[in-house]
C-alpha cells in the first residue's frame, strides 16, 4: 500500500505518471516522502531502477554481478559481486566486487565523454556501413545527448542503459561498456520526450553491432583475505644457490637497516655500509620480488640462468607478472 501511487491519484505507466480518473487519498507530496523514508529505511536490495547496471555488469571472466549490501541493519557499502557459478568453484577464480556508486558513475561519465568525441562517436555510427545527410546530422547532435544524459534521473537511466549498453565488462584495469551502434543512432535522434527505451524492431544482422568504450579504472575491490602465491616445495633435492640465496637475505638486512634510521638519506646510509648509493639503492629492490620467486630461489628451484646480476642490474617491474616473465619462471 505504501509504495502504490494510485492513493495519490496516479498510476505509473512506462514510468511515466498519468493522472487516475478517481480522488486521491493522499498529495503527491506525502506520498514523495513516504517514499524516500521507504528507501531510507528499507531500501530496495534487486531494485533495477535503484541498481540500474543489474543483468548489465559482468565481470572479465563472464558471470553476471548481483547488487549486494546496502540494505539490513549492517548497512554494508552497496557494490556489484560475481554470481556463484559450478565452473568457477575452484578455489582459484575468485568472485569480484565493485562499489556501485563510483562504477555507476564511471558508467555514465564514460558514456557521456563518448557522446561528446565526435572522433569515436562517427567510428561507431559508421560502422553500420550508412552515411547520409541525416546521419551527418545525427553526428552533430552527440552534445545534445550528452546533456541530456546528465538530466535523467535513474528510472530514464536504467530505461536508457538497457537500450543503448546491452553489456558491461569490468576488470583490473578498465570498465568496457559494449555499445549497440543501432540504438546509438536512434538515441542521437531522440526528442527526449518520456523514457528512451530498447526499439521493438530487431535490427539486420549487419546493424546489430557494438562499439566498445574503454574506461581506464581500478575499480575491483580488493579481497579480505590475501592469497600468497606460493605452495609448499616437495623435497626434491634441489641445491639452493648460496650467492642468490646471500643477496636475498642482504637485501632484508640493508631494508631493516634503512627503516631503523629514518633520518639518514640514501647516501648516508650507503656510506656507512661502505657500499655505494646506487647498489644500495638495487639491493633494496630486491626486497620486492614476488614472493613465489623468493621461494623459488630459497628452495633452489629458480631457472638456472637466473644469476645476481639479473637481479642487480637488470629491469625490475614491480608488477609480479612481469617478473615471472622476465625471469624466466612458468
Amino acid at each position: 500500500m505504501l509504495r502504490n501511487p494510485i492513493y495519490a491519484g496516479y498510476i505509473v505507466h512506462r514510468g511515466e505518471w498519468i493522472r487516475a480518473e478517481i480522488e486521491p487519498l493522499t498529495s503527491r507530496e506525502q506520498w514523495d516522502l513516504v517514499q524516500q523514508v521507504r528507501q531510507t529505511r528499507f531500501p530496495a536490495r534487486r531494485d533495477p531502477v535503484r541498481n540500474f547496471l543489474l543483468g548489465i555488469l559482468h565481470d572479465e571472466q563472464g558471470r553476471r554481478m548481483r547488487i549486494h549490501g546496502g540494505t539490513g541493519r549492517s548497512r554494508a557499502e552497496r557494490c556489484y559481486k560475481s554470481e556463484y557459478t559450478s565452473w568457477s568453484r575452484d578455489g582459484i577464480t575468485r568472485r569480484v566486487m565493485v562499489g556501485a556508486d563510483r562504477t555507476e558513475q564511471l558508467a555514465v561519465s564514460a558514456l557521456g565523454a563518448f557522446l561528446v568525441d565526435r572522433v569515436e562517436l562517427k567510428d561507431a555510427v559508421l560502422s553500420l556501413g550508412l552515411y547520409s545527410e541525416e546521419i551527418g546530422r545525427l553526428l552533430r547532435m552527440g552534445h545534445r545527448a550528452a546533456k541530456r544524459l546528465r538530466r535523467m534521473d535513474q528510472p530514464a537511466l536504467r530505461a536508457l542503459l538497457s537500450a543503448l549498453v546491452p553489456r558491461a565488462e569490468v576488470n583490473t584495469a578498465e570498465l568496457r561498456l559494449y555499445v549497440s551502434c543501432h540504438e546509438l543512432t536512434r538515441f542521437l535522434g531522440w526528442d527526449g520526450v518520456g523514457l528512451f527505451e530498447k526499439s521493438s524492431v530487431k535490427p539486420s544482422r549487419s546493424a546489430d553491432k557494438v562499439h566498445v568504450i574503454h574506461a581506464p579504472a581500478f575499480l575491483i575491490c580488493g579481497h579480505p583475505r590475501f592469497a600468497l602465491p606460493v605452495d609448499p616445495c616437495p623435497s626434491q633435492g634441489a641445491a639452493p644457490k648460496p650467492w642468490l640465496v646471500d643477496l636475498l637475505n642482504k637485501a632484508a638486512e640493508l631494508r631493516a637497516f634503512m627503516l631503523s634510521n629514518r633520518s639518514q638519506t640514501l647516501s648516508q646510509l650507503a656510506r656507512e655500509k661502505r657500499i655505494g648509493p646506487s647498489t644500495f639503492a638495487r639491493m633494496l629492490r630486491i626486497n620486492y620480488l614476488a614472493p613465489d620467486i623468493q621461494a623459488a630461489i630459497v628452495d633452489g628451484t629458480q631457472p638456472d640462468h637466473l644469476t645476481c646480476w639479473h637481479l642487480l642490474k637488470g629491469a625490475m617491474p614491480l608488477d609480479w607478472e612481469q617478473q615471472r616473465r622476465l625471469f624466466g619462471f612458468v
